[in-house]
């Protein structure tokens, strides 16, 4: 096990560590493990050099502050398999270079969803399949992966049924309809020759972005470590967003909590959503609202790229369950 990964990934936290944990982000409790950056570039390269020990390391330090679960060793272990995983195995592309992507994204899900037959009720598959979105994608063995699939919401349904509702609302999967998804002809081809050279952080404030609103995108992605400022520039880059100089719009991508912390003294209530919040600042406390807002800008997606970014958002959930399944399943 890595000792010092903490000291060798810190340059990449940009200021966001917590000062007990430094890999975990500041200002969200320890045990919610939401890394202080984006990880996955770094996991790519030493997925490339074959350091699966490092990313094993690293996974152990993200989870540091569990305090139920596995002992260390055996989530280094577990992290270690996950990294000598053959993702060719699970997936199959077209585009060599996405299996690294894939992979290295799998390590900040892990945090956060399953990766046994448990993910189909995960709430997070979201974050794989805009992963991979810029690429389509096959499933080796589809036909026995579904029958295990259909087989496991079976059992699941008969244990549960008097405990929980979550299962008996699982439909079985159909191999025609997942065959048919996985066959049909992908939209938007240029807008994901684009996304191809995003990062994987980027590719979720695109889509967050381009759902929630300009400034929004970044929300869904913070628990995967994703640094908002970072991937908006990006996105500006790569000709997919574009900056707004709006403060109110600023002063939405900062929690409630910490608006409330900088009007100490004004006579605000914690029941007041975040946007009447906001107008009170606008109206009452100038020079706070400017002062948070610093010549901050946030990002929107361009609009000549909005309609082909909602048929891909589309097509992407319609693969979702074809990736439930060869992820669960492989």
């Amino acid at each position: 096990m890595n000792t010092n990964i903490e000291h060798e990934l810190a340059p990449l936290c940009a200021g966001n560590s917590h000062p007990e944990y430094p890999l975990l982000r500041n200002g969200y409790a320890p045990v919610s493990r939401y890394p202080a950056a984006d990880f996955t570039p770094w996991i790519v390269q030493q997925l490339r050099a074959g350091r699966f020990e490092d990313i094993a390391s690293l996974m152990v330090a993200l989870t540091e502050p569990t305090v139920l679960g596995p002992s260390p060793e055996r989530r280094y272990e577990w992290a270690l398999r996950l990294a000598k995983l053959d993702i060719h195995k699970v997936l199959i592309f077209q585009d060599e270079r996405v299996y690294c992507d894939f992979h290295a994204a799998l390590f900040p899900y892990a945090l956060r969803g399953a990766l046994d037959g448990f993910i189909i009720v995960s709430g997070q598959v979201d974050y794989l399949v805009r992963a991979v979105s810029p690429f389509p994608f096959k499933v080796p063995d589809l036909g026995s992966k579904v029958s295990l699939a259909n087989s496991f919401i079976k059992k699941m349904q008969h244990e549960t049924k008097d405990l929980a509702v979550a299962w008996s609302n699982i439909p079985l999967y159909d191999y025609d309809a997942l065959n048919a998804v996985l066959c049909a002809e992908v939209p938007a081809t240029a807008l994901r020759s684009r996304l191809a050279e995003a990062t994987v952080g980027a590719r979720q404030v695109f889509y967050g972005t381009l759902i929630w609103g300009a400034g929004q995108g970044g929300w869904s992605a913070r628990q995967f470590g994703v640094n908002e400022e970072a991937t908006s520039a990006e996105l500006v880059s790569l000709g997919l967003g574009v900056f707004i100089d709006d403060p109110v719009l600023v002063l939405m991508t900062l929690k409630k909590a910490e608006l409330l912390a900088t009007l100490g003294g004004f006579p605000t209530k914690q029941g007041w959503s975040k946007k009447y919040l906001i107008n009170f600042m606008m109206k009452e406390a100038p020079s706070v609202a400017e002062r948070l807002c610093g010549g901050k800008k946030v990002v929107d997606i361009l609009p000549l790229l909005r309609d082909d970014g909602l048929s891909l958002v589309a097509w992407s959930n319609r693969m979702k369950d074809a990736l439930t399944v060869a992820i669960g399943f492989a």
